[in-house]
């Protein structure tokens, strides 16, 4: 039977930073708030998305402000400024390799649509992947390990891999007992990720079938 490995999707398979900054700084100002700065914004990447929101606007705010939110950003990203979404090298060549060997799925925070069109506008075949697998798709996101368990069930199969670039894809790996492999393409530093000790860490996607079979010959 083919192993399962979960890939995040920003910064892991494409770069969609400037479309989920503009969609992102866009909502925010229809609800009265000010923008905030790119460089602030990357450091909330990969944060669940209730918690960039908060991030941004503040703490406190009524429950129902923070979803309305998060619904426009979601509709802008796709309507809006999906175009500025782009794969990241060698990512569709890496997938198509693994796929003779592997299952493959995307785990992410955005919902299950947005993953559906931001691939889309990569480039990315959608069919490369037995299973998608949205924050609209479990009760709790990552850094919770839903998504991930969600694929497994799903495929019959638990998941042997995870390969993101954030710390929250680290911490929803090991809450679901799989080991992670960190990819050095999203915005923390290798010193970042090893402080919450993933199994391997790789410099690009490009890495990751290399390693991948040096684990299996070495099991």
């Amino acid at each position: 039977m083919k192993k399962l490995i979960c890939f995040d999707m920003d910064n892991t398979l494409i770069n969609s930073d400037k479309g989920h900054f503009h969609s992102y700084m866009e909502s925010i100002e229809k609800f009265g708030f000010k923008r905030i700065s790119y460089w602030r914004f990357l450091k909330l990447m990969g944060m669940p998305k209730e918690q960039v929101v908060r991030e941004i606007i503040g703490y406190g705010k009524k429950e129902n402000l923070y979803k309305k939110i998060n619904d426009l950003q979601a509709k802008l990203i796709e309507i809006k400024y999906v175009h500025m979404t782009k794969a990241l090298r060698g990512t569709k060549r890496v997938l198509k390799k693994l796929k003779k060997d592997y299952k493959l799925a995307v785990t992410s925070n955005c919902s299950h649509r947005t993953i559906l069109n931001l691939l889309k506008s990569a480039g990315i075949n959608y069919r490369l992947f037995e299973v998608i697998v949205g924050n609209d798709d479990v009760r709790i996101s990552k850094p919770a390990p839903s998504e991930i368990r969600k694929a497994s069930k799903i495929l019959h199969t638990r998941a042997s891999y995870v390969v993101g670039d954030s710390i929250y894809d680290i911490m929803a790996a090991k809450r679901a007992k799989v080991k992670v492999i960190s990819v050095l393409t999203g915005h923390y530093s290798r010193e970042d990720l090893k402080r919450r000790r993933p199994d391997y860490i790789v410099s690009s996607l490009r890495q990751l079938p290399r390693l991948l079979k040096k684990i299996e010959n070495e099991s």
